[in-house]
């Protein structure tokens, strides 16, 4: 299962996802930035993680990426660059809370346009 704040994701993409009502399982969010298009899906019970990033003129994506078992994934927004870290499977073992730093994964900005990047603190 993924520790996460829904409500801090839904603040960060200033839209609420689309969502499984019945058996919440997974939320989505499908969102245009000029011609740019991101792709977000979490499993909430399993934690999986899939992200893409494609453009208009475009028919594959240029960008996707997917975790399994997702452990953990945060809306950080003290920095000069808000994003959402994402951390990989089997990162935190049996232990973690929210306050937990992520020591490397991968990040997605919004700003200036959607892009992802792998980190390590």
């Amino acid at each position: 299962m993924i520790v996460w704040d829904k409500t801090d994701f839904i603040d960060f993409f200033e839209t609420c996802p689309q969502e499984n009502e019945d058996l919440d399982i997974y939320c989505e969010w499908n969102i245009k930035q000029e011609k740019l298009k991101l792709h977000l899906r979490i499993d909430v019970n399993l934690g999986d993680t899939f992200v893409s990033i494609s453009h208009d003129d475009f028919e594959a994506p240029f960008t996707s990426m997917a975790i399994r078992e997702c452990q953990m994934a945060k809306v950080v927004k003290e920095s000069k660059k808000p994003h959402i870290e994402f951390a990989p499977g089997k990162f935190f073992g049996s232990r973690y809370d929210e306050s937990y730093i992520i020591d490397y994964g991968f990040r997605l900005y919004k700003y200036p346009n959607w892009h992802i990047e792998l980190f390590q603190k």
